[in-house]
């Protein structure tokens, strides 16, 4: 088992740095993965346990991980986009199986605070001819983590810039607005809509081979300098993919140009 090129993918997808630990049974492999920037053991971490053509993933709460809760589990509008992206997931991913717990129950209350999540997919059977068991694992991963991280993304943070140069030599103190494009959201997007621009359906893999593949622009429908303090960007309805081209057409008009109306200026039909 390669765990460096599962943590490659992870990182590559994600945009976030994992520590791996294998363990190797006479049943199963067990493959735990751990972002980075939890203190020790209030963390969460992903388990995957592959046994003969089965694989199961499942998020892990650590020991001391409860102000996880305090900080997810009490913002209705955090949990509306984390049942959205979770149930596209189960819509998209029809040979999985996904187990969903909340407080306990199976049966929960969307509206009610959290005080415990359990999170499953299993995938069986899987056949290593056609993909690795890396690509399985990396795979089943990133799907976990894209449903947790939707609660943690920064998308807004102000510092001060000083600019040095004025005639008098004085100095310039300007309040810059630094938005982060967020790998996380641009994951779940793509899992969504695929790679295909929305407008014009371009493929940079059909049309380059290899090394087009996953290569797409994701516009921001709402534009990022408007999205304001603690914005939480919502990755199916907020982004789409759309193609270099096509990107810059709908930012020739500001606000940009919605996408319908570029299409409708190409004569294509929706998607």
């Amino acid at each position: 088992m390669n765990q460096d090129l599962i943590a490659k993918k992870i990182e590559e997808t994600l945009g976030i740095a994992v520590s791996i630990k294998g363990a190797i049974t006479s049943a199963e492999n067990i493959i735990t993965v751990r972002p980075h920037g939890f203190q020790k053991n209030r963390g969460i971490s992903v388990e995957s346990r592959l046994r003969w053509k089965t694989l199961t993933s499942e998020l892990v709460f650590e020991d001391f991980a409860g102000h996880l809760f305090d900080f997810i589990g009490k913002k209705k509008k955090d949990r509306d986009i984390f049942f959205e992206c979770y149930n596209d997931m189960v819509k998209n991913n029809s040979k999985k199986t996904f187990h969903l717990s909340i407080n306990g129950s199976v049966d929960y209350d969307i509206n009610k605070t959290w005080s415990s999540v359990k999170l499953k997919i299993e995938h069986s059977p899987i056949d290593t001819r056609h993909r690795s068991e890396e690509d399985y694992i990396s795979e089943q991963t990133i799907q976990i983590l894209q449903c947790f991280f939707v609660f943690f993304e920064v998308y807004e943070e102000q510092e001060e810039k000083e600019e040095i140069g004025l005639p008098e030599g004085a100095v310039h103190k300007v309040l810059v607005n630094k938005y982060e494009r967020s790998k996380i959201n641009r994951s779940i997007c793509l899992q969504h809509f695929g790679s295909d621009c929305q407008v014009c359906g371009f493929n940079f893999k059909e049309k380059y081979g290899e090394i087009g593949e996953g290569y797409i622009h994701v516009h921001h429908i709402i534009p990022v300098s408007q999205l304001g303090n603690n914005y939480q960007v919502n990755p199916i309805k907020d982004l789409i993919p759309l193609c270099p081209n096509c990107h810059a057409m709908v930012h020739k008009k500001s606000p940009p140009m919605e996408v319908e109306e570029l299409r409708n200026i190409l004569c294509i039909k929706s998607l």
